[in-house]
């Protein structure tokens, strides 16, 4: 019998491809003068930014003012995200259900609760 789910949160929980990918197209258009096509971002889904990012940083400097920019850029485009569909009645069925819920994700605990908060989904 199940007795622990543990679910990831972009693109699982939280349809946030659109954010992640056109956000980062716009840091480097931005900081680097590189027009990057979406399809050639695609990559970034699912590893941490701090990985993503590697291939277009030689210093740590250049990696930490990327990092800063796109965090920014994420804001700015925050409202294109959504919770997938039927996500908050599968979590309550599980939940009455008896089933341990939990995330892993490459998130910080500020992006989590932000995120979380916005889409009034605090476990």
């Amino acid at each position: 019998m199940i007795k622990t789910i543990l679910f990831d949160v972009d693109g699982t929980i939280i349809d946030t491809e659109y954010v992640m990918t056109y956000s980062l197209q716009k840091t480097l258009c931005e900081e680097l003068e590189k027009e990057i096509p979406i399809k050639e971002l695609h990559y970034i889904l699912g590893i941490p930014g701090r990985e993503a990012i590697k291939k277009f940083v030689n210093t740590e400097e250049e990696e930490e003012t990327l990092l800063s920019k796109w965090g920014e850029n994420v804001l700015l485009l925050a409202d294109n995200a959504q919770v997938f569909p039927h996500i908050e009645e599968t979590l309550q069925t599980l939940h009455v259900k008896g089933i341990q819920l939990g995330l892993v994700t490459s998130k910080t605990k500020e992006e989590m609760k932000n995120e979380f908060d916005r889409f009034n989904l605090n476990l």
